[in-house]
């Protein structure tokens, strides 16, 4: 009777760990060396009525394993221009091989399940990776997927980045990214676009560089089929009153270093809140703010400084909102406070009579 009561959530327990399903993505669906999955982000989706977990890595672009000498101004700048889709699988199912069942998979993109959403506008422009500038709409078609013999090409039709231009204004630009080829290469025309700061954190750092994002965005596919990703956000501060600091005693008992890099410059914080939800376009970089937190006293006075920045959790799409998340790194941060501050007697506390220890995880044989 409890698992008929609690259906939903048996079929949805996850078997699959992130780390060896990513390592079989990477094998079985990179296809090419320039493409790279950086991480595997577990979700949930409606799939014929019912919600399932899902497994869900994109496939960004990844030039640096190509030879040096293959790759020209041209062909990095111009040519490969973007990622392309993802890989879907359930949490919980196996194929009969042992590897997990691929629900989106390969080039153009496959949806292999009936009622899984399908990719529309797969092209990643905006990722973790994407590092470098490019330019659009130029005379050069841009690879958009590699064929068996050779490429699928596409021209970029969205509004991200700013258009080239003539005059003084390339000159400019030209100057910014320290190359005469936006001044001389054939290929560029005046309504060339140029798209940069594409990587996530570049993007919302410069945007907004007094908010902390946490190292772990995720992509969604919405229900139009396009990619955006979500990022969580938090206001911090070292001098909220009678609040304990974070400090590296209690993060280092009880958290591996690597594990929280969002807060490596803010181990003596004693406030945070996940106020702000960030969605990022992957196509045309559109970011937008929402605000989850409006009781917030350090947002509020950010938001008084930069009115028209942020949004109403209200305004937030539903499509968007049904995979927002609770952040794990401020889960494990709440939870290295909790090993002393669920004493509620004070002499228990300052004696750290009943102090609690996370426990480890042991992968691959390391103690994590």
């Amino acid at each position: 009777q409890t698992l008929a009561r609690n259906r939903l959530v048996v079929d949805n327990v996850r078997l699959w760990d992130y780390r060896p399903i990513l390592a079989t993505f990477r094998q079985l669906q990179e296809i090419r060396q320039y493409y790279e999955f950086v991480d595997v982000d577990v979700d949930r989706y409606n799939v014929n009525g019912d919600t399932r977990q899902v497994l869900l890595a994109a496939r960004e672009l990844n030039l640096n394993d190509l030879p040096a000498e293959s790759l020209t101004w041209e062909s990095r700048h111009l040519q490969y221009t973007h990622g392309y889709g993802v890989a879907m699988s359930p949490t919980n199912v196996v194929t009969g091989e042992g590897l997990p069942e691929l629900w989106i998979k390969d080039f153009p993109p496959q949806t292999t399940r009936e009622g899984v959403v399908e990719l529309t506008r797969p092209g990643i422009y905006y990722g973790e990776l994407s590092d470098d500038y490019i330019c659009v709409d130029t005379h050069l078609k841009e690879i958009d997927y590699p064929l068996e013999e050779n490429f699928a090409e596409t021209t970029y039709d969205g509004k991200g980045g700013i258009e080239l231009g003539t005059g003084l204004r390339k000159l400019l630009i030209a100057w910014r990214f320290d190359t005469w080829k936006l001044l001389i290469s054939e290929y560029i025309k005046t309504e060339s676009r140029i798209l940069f700061n594409r990587r996530l954190d570049q993007a919302v750092e410069t945007l907004a560089p007094f908010l902390v994002y946490d190292d772990d965005p995720y992509i969604v596919v919405r229900e139009d089929g396009t990619l955006a990703w979500m990022i969580d956000a938090y206001t911090i501060s070292d001098r909220f009153p009678y609040s304990a600091h974070f400090k590296d005693e209690i993060l280092f008992d009880n958290i591996p270093r690597d594990r929280l890099s969002t807060f490596a410059d803010h181990y003596g914080m004693n406030y945070i809140r996940n106020s702000v939800k960030v969605v990022i376009d992957a196509y045309d970089g559109t970011v937008d703010y929402y605000v989850f937190d409006p009781e917030d006293p350090v947002l509020r006075a950010w938001s008084s400084f930069f009115p028209g920045l942020f949004k109403s959790m209200k305004e937030m799409p539903e499509d968007l909102r049904s995979h927002l998340r609770y952040p794990e790194n401020l889960f494990m941060v709440q939870s290295a406070i909790y090993t002393d501050y669920h004493m509620d007697d004070p002499l228990a506390l300052m004696r750290r009579e009943d102090r609690w220890e996370i426990a480890r995880e042991l992968y691959s044989g390391n103690t994590q």
